[in-house]
């Protein structure tokens, strides 16, 4: 109980007042309790979102931060299940696309490796014991030049300078120039195969010839226009072989006015499985398209234009590179 005393003047009274505590501290009981239970609520409310912010936000966050690290650490990308919501699932998507970009990227790459080294290899298979075959050609000239057998003597020489250029090349670049006069070369040995049913025409832009560009492009093209587009003719063959710089590109267009394609044949020539031919080099146009795009990218290459029993032109699509890339010695203009 709490007891009040007031002392009264008039009359001489003194005022006794007793009051239970549990009626003055009611009301603050009442109170306490209730912020008691709000600070209970607020303090589960807290842990809940705690626990939400963590499983939703930071553990999300956290496991892309580890997997960037192990990208950047171990050199290849991973990717994460999609976690979390709103912006942090977004997130988990962005990271997993860019992840994707890079192994699809990656895989390309060592595709294009695999096959850039594969043309390489079959590059080096031409170049089995170079002296050994070019001293024996030059036996049989001599002794043609003694027994005076020109015509042997000549195709003797241009066959052995065919081979030079190709057993004797190192690394995989050569000039305009050379590339024509191999085919020089090579077209005279057709010629005497074949007979006088065709000729050549070479139309070239001044100051292409020093210019670098892969080596052995044209003898496929050619060759091939040689057995199958002037294969019914008995004479009045042509090809041309045209070469021009445009659009910081160069160009070489090579036609004949054969028999023509018709698109089955097409196709064949174009796949990989049925483009190696038993020609010269074993290489088919397939090879040059694919050498082309692997060393220069997908914008070069090559296309086939064709009429039947009218003409066939293949286009060449390279770029202009520096003089640089080829030694003074292997220049010509």
């Amino acid at each position: 109980m709490l007891v009040v005393e007031t002392a009264l003047d008039k009359p001489k009274w003194t005022l006794i007042h007793l009051a239970k505590n549990s009626d003055i501290t009611a009301s603050v009981s009442k109170t306490t309790v209730y912020g008691v239970i709000a600070i209970s609520v607020v303090c589960v409310l807290f842990l809940l979102f705690s626990i939400f912010f963590f499983s939703q936000i930071i553990n999300p966050v956290k496991l892309i931060t580890e997997k960037m690290k192990a990208v950047e650490r171990e050199g290849y990308a991973k990717q994460i299940e999609p976690i979390g919501r709103g912006e942090i699932f977004e997130l988990t998507n962005t990271f997993n696309r860019m992840t994707g970009e890079i192994i699809k990227r990656g895989e390309e790459r060592d595709k294009k490796e695999k096959e850039r080294l594969s043309l390489e290899l079959q590059m080096l298979q031409y170049q089995i014991t170079p002296h050994f075959i070019i001293n024996t050609l030059n036996s049989i000239k001599i002794m043609a030049q003694i027994s005076a057998q020109t015509n042997i003597v000549k195709i003797t020489e241009a066959f052995m300078r065919l081979l030079a250029s190709v057993l004797g090349k190192k690394g995989n670049m050569a000039t305009v120039g050379e590339e024509i006069e191999n085919i020089r070369h090579y077209v005279y040995i057709m010629k005497i195969r074949f007979g006088e049913k065709f000729d050549v025409q070479y139309e070239l832009e001044d100051g292409i010839g020093s210019l670098p560009m892969l080596s052995f492009l044209f003898q496929p093209i050619v060759e091939n226009a040689i057995i199958h587009g002037f294969c019914d003719m008995y004479g009045g063959g042509l090809l041309v072989i045209r070469g021009y710089r445009a659009e910081n590109k160069l160009i070489f267009e090579i036609t004949d006015n054969g028999g023509g394609i018709d698109e089955r044949t097409l196709e064949r020539i174009m796949d990989e499985k049925t483009s190696v031919n038993k020609g010269f080099l074993s290489m088919g146009v397939y090879n040059v398209e694919q050498r082309i795009k692997l060393n220069y990218g997908d914008e070069y290459g090559l296309t086939i234009t064709s009429r039947k029993n009218e003409s066939t032109r293949v286009t060449l699509r390279l770029p202009v590179l520096p003089v640089s890339l080829v030694s003074d010695g292997a220049r010509h203009d």
